[in-house]
């Protein structure tokens, strides 16, 4: 993927399992640039800009999965919570023998149940038939965000979830490295090169350290580009 911006000398090309990294260290260009991207405003930017895959432009909004605040994951957020799952449904489908035995459990709650039942004196029965979404909505499962991990363990886990659900927008972080060690980050960068994501990292402040496995286009005070 391509992010071309039209005051900037140097495109930004984004691959799969390198993370690239957009530092910028004039505060008021940075403004604008974060601005810009964590909108989705595209042309219609302060810092005006246009995404490509290959030689098909892309709307913003379908390239880009905004992380604005580091501390604050979407763990919820459509791409993610919302296909959760519909993903552990294909996947019992998908295993014969599995969707068997989800059956066979479901027929024994039932005869469970049926004895309770037949203490009562009237008739009833389920309105609704056995299904693995209804099951995992009921009792609120979802993904263990690591609340007391580390912030590293936690970024990790979120990491492990994208590649989970599939995610094939670009993972779009504002100043994570701010949060993070160089240790941190080489965990980080380790992460993204194993699940094969796609990552832009917006960065105000200078890192002078150097990562094999990183893309970056750096911005200085006089917006002169390297």
């Amino acid at each position: 993927m391509k992010i071309c911006f039209e005051g900037f000398e140097h495109s930004i090309t984004v691959r799969r399992g390198r993370p690239f990294v957009l530092e910028v260290h004039n505060r008021a260009l940075f403004a604008r640039v974060c601005d810009s991207l964590v909108s989705c405003s595209g042309e219609d930017g302060f810092e005006a800009y246009t995404v490509w895959d290959d030689e098909k432009e892309l709307r913003p909004k379908s390239a880009f999965l905004v992380v604005s605040d580091a501390l604050n994951l979407p763990w919820e957020c459509r791409e993610l919570g919302g296909n959760l799952y519909q993903i552990l449904q294909d996947r019992q489908m998908e295993d014969e023998e599995l969707r068997g035995t989800f059956e066979i459990s479901f027929r024994e709650l039932n005869k469970l149940m049926f004895q309770l039942v037949n203490q009562l004196d009237g008739e009833y029965r389920f309105k609704i038939e056995w299904d693995l979404q209804r099951y995992l909505k009921a009792f609120g499962f979802a993904a263990d965000y690591g609340r007391d991990d580390p912030f590293i363990d936690k970024l990790i886990l979120f990491l492990d979830y994208c590649a989970d659900m599939h995610v094939k927008k670009t993972l779009l972080f504002v100043n994570l490295k701010t949060f993070l060690t160089k240790n941190d980050v080489q965990k980080l960068y380790e992460r993204v090169f194993f699940h094969e994501l796609k990552m832009l990292l917006v960065e105000n402040a200078e890192d002078g350290n150097r990562y094999e496995i990183e893309d970056k286009l750096v911005i200085d005070q006089h917006f002169l580009e390297e």
